[in-house]
Order: C-alpha cells, then sequence, then structure tokens
C-alpha cells in the first residue's frame, strides 16, 4: 500500500499542464493553425479552408470569460496569437493573400483586441500585451493589403512628381472609418495600460 500511496502522492505534486500554457506548445500550434490557413486557402472547391469560419472563430475564442473554464489553459491567448500570426505570415506564392484576407475584419479584430485589454486583469500580462502585438500586425496587414490593391489598380504614378503613396506614413483607406475610431480607442486604453 506505501507504492500506491506514493503514486497518489507523485500524481497530487505533478498535475498534468494544459498544453497551451506551455510557451513552445503554444508557439508551435500557432504557426500550424497559420499555416493550414495559408496553404488551405490555395486549394481547390470543398477541401479549401475557409478564412472566414476560422477567423470569427479565433475572435470568438479570444473573447471567452478569462474566469470560465473553456477559456483555462492559455486558450484566450492561443487565439489571440494566432489572429496576429495571419496577419504578418508571408504566403510566398502571393504574397498579399492572408492580409487582403484578414483585413476586411479589422473592426472586429480592434474590438476583439480591444476587450482583450479591457478583460486581461493584472495577473494576465501577456494576454493585454498579446492584444498590442495583434492591433499592430493588423495595421500591417491593412497597410499591405491597401499597397498590393493599389499596385493591382495601377495607382502607383511615380514618373513626373506622382503620387507614390507608398513613401508616405499615412495610407488613406487602408482601413474603414469604423476601425479607424476603434483603432484610436484601442491606443488610447493601451497607452493608459500600466
Amino acid at each position: 500500500q506505501s507504492s500506491g500511496g506514493n503514486n497518489n502522492q507523485q500524481q497530487q505534486q505533478h498535475k498534468p499542464l494544459p498544453p497551451l500554457l506551455s510557451t513552445p506548445l503554444r508557439h508551435a500550434w500557432v504557426e500550424c493553425t497559420a499555416l493550414c490557413l495559408s496553404l488551405g486557402s490555395n486549394l481547390p472547391g470543398n477541401l479549401r479552408t475557409d478564412a472566414h469560419s476560422l477567423i470569427t472563430k479565433m475572435m470568438e475564442i479570444s473573447n471567452w470569460n478569462p474566469r470560465s473554464k473553456m477559456a483555462s489553459g492559455g486558450v484566450r491567448l492561443s487565439a489571440l496569437m494566432v489572429l496576429g500570426k495571419i496577419c504578418v505570415l508571408d504566403d510566398h506564392q502571393d504574397g498579399f493573400d492572408l492580409a487582403k484576407r484578414v483585413s476586411p475584419y479589422a473592426y472586429e479584430i480592434l474590438t476583439c483586441c480591444h476587450k482583450g485589454l479591457l478583460s486581461g486583469g493584472a495577473g494576465e500580462p501577456g494576454h493585454r500585451v498579446e492584444c498590442v502585438s495583434t492591433a499592430w500586425k493588423l495595421a500591417v496587414a491593412c497597410r499591405r493589403s491597401h499597397d498590393a490593391n493599389r499596385l493591382m489598380h495601377g495607382g502607383n504614378n511615380n514618373a513626373d512628381g506622382g503620387n507614390d503613396q507608398s513613401l508616405s506614413f499615412l495610407a488613406t483607406g487602408a482601413m474603414e472609418d469604423r476601425a479607424v475610431m476603434e483603432a484610436i480607442k484601442f491606443i488610447k486604453r493601451a497607452t493608459a495600460d500600466k
């Protein structure tokens, strides 16, 4: 019985961690999920990965109540990391493909990041940091998508003092107005965060 009691004592000392609490496993999961979206977006027909459903599911998960059982174990942080990763992941065949797929969700993702700043308590600085990181990655994706659309439609007139906006800090029209307003609210909240 002493060996049975010793085994029970070991189980109490070493409770298994949820896999997404492990930073290396979380990063590997995020990388794999983003690559699945990237590679699956180019597949034909029913084999194609549905970018809309994946993005909306990740936004839903990252907005779960942090105290709920479903959100425990790094699930919210991992979903937020996936959103950030797909914003900046380069698809080597079509460099701006994922940026084009993510940029229409700018307002929703920024709202998700803003809620994450508000819900991440003092015990979750990593979640708040990832909210800020995802927001700036989204801004990069919107800029890249806007630049790609502008170049595709011949908006890069540089001869004879034309209007090469790629040198400009501002990218007019890269985000819709409500997304810009949400970004301003987000920046105000992020700068007030200690």
